[in-house]
């Protein structure tokens, strides 16, 4: 694995590079974690915490691992000086990127772990770290506390891009899927009035098939707020149901209030 080009996330266009040698020279997990043991007990936490992510990124739920990586966040509870952002064009290397995440979570800024997450998704669609993202969803009052709707939304949208939901094992998907849906309704009650939330909502049950729960959001939404993009939502799900009339009645209507935009005769 060693060997292998190892995955970047650069956020306009995820690419692939290789992650530079440490001086270390580990040659398996297992001496990235003999690495990380002694480093951390000499007090340098970054260099720690890069070599257990190291070692994560082959196996994410190895659970001493995990837990070794709880005591160096214990030592130093700030996820970006803990494990630094690269900084060059090529990009952050996704092993950073996931540990980050779970520092973020467990460090209580659910916020940024999730748009660390969708940063990973976006970028490595069939990723392991899966089950991290589980239990970051898991509270959803904490996603009603402390998320911004548009952490949610890119989530979703990381989910939707390249098929990202259809690899997964049926049952975390189905997990996953129903996590988010909540969150995602519970930011709608807090948010009634954010466009971009309504419409990712919409957008993002009429992709799970789930047509009526999305058409509901997409007719409230609409009820709400009536404009061309809210029209569109609701012109989406009956064209998903191939109602074909009723979706040209919407598209007309979304037509009506925004002759202008193109988008909708495309």
């Amino acid at each position: 694995q060693r060997d292998e080009a190892v995955r970047t996330i650069v956020p306009s266009a995820p690419e692939f590079r290789t992650m530079e040698e440490d001086q270390c020279n580990p040659n398996s997990p297992q001496e990235d974690i003999q690495i990380a043991e002694r480093v951390m007990a000499e007090g340098d936490y970054p260099h720690a915490a890069f070599h257990v992510a190291a070692a994560l990124s082959t196996n994410p739920l190895r659970e001493d691992w995990v837990k070794l990586l709880d005591e160096i966040i214990e030592k130093c509870p700030d996820p970006e000086k803990l494990l630094p952002r690269d900084g060059g064009e090529d990009g952050d290397w996704f092993g950073s990127v996931a540990a980050r995440a779970y520092a973020y979570h467990k460090t209580g800024d659910l916020g940024s772990a999730l748009s660390s997450m969708s940063d990973l998704i976006g970028a490595i669609p069939d990723t392991a770290y899966f089950p991290w993202l589980v239990e970051m969803l898991e509270d959803n009052d904490r996603i009603g506390r402390e998320c911004d709707p548009d952490d949610l939304v890119s989530l979703a949208s990381s989910l939707i891009q390249n098929q990202a939901i259809d690899q997964l094992d049926p049952d975390l998907r189905s997990e996953i899927c129903d996590l988010l849906s909540s969150g995602l309704a519970t930011l709608a009650e807090k948010h009634p009035e954010d466009e971009d939330l309504g419409f990712g909502r919409s957008l993002f049950l009429r992709r799970l098939g789930r047509l009526d729960e999305a058409e509901s959001v997409a007719m409230n939404f609409f009820d709400r707020t009536p404009s061309w993009r809210t029209a569109i939502a609701v012109a989406m799900v009956h064209k998903e149901r191939g109602d074909v009339d009723t979706s040209l009645e919407w598209y007309e209507r979304a037509a009506s209030l925004e002759p202008g935009n193109e988008t909708t005769y495309l």
